[in-house]
């Protein structure tokens, strides 16, 4: 079965990101270190790896690293500086 699809390759902006509660709770988590890869979250963390947030290995109890754009989002979040221009 083919993989391709519209909306392939289309991500979502920083700002979209941030607005997200449940991304930017496991942005956090990966930031304290306290995240690893399980089951239930590995569609998630798989979104976030292919737009460049974070990278999440696929064998449980991995851990989950931030990347330069998610910490710029957690940041972002914590207030430590503004949004860059997109």
């Amino acid at each position: 079965m083919s993989e391709r699809r519209s909306h392939r390759g289309v991500f979502r902006t920083d700002q979209q990101i941030l607005a997200h509660f449940g991304d930017m709770q496991l942005i956090e988590a990966a930031g304290r270190g306290d995240l690893s890869t399980t089951p239930e979250l590995r569609p998630d963390l798989a979104r976030l790896a292919r737009e460049d947030v974070l990278l999440a290995g696929f064998g449980t109890g991995v851990a989950v690293v931030l990347l330069p754009r998610g910490s710029r989002l957690l940041a972002t979040a914590r207030g430590e500086h503004g949004l860059l221009p997109e």
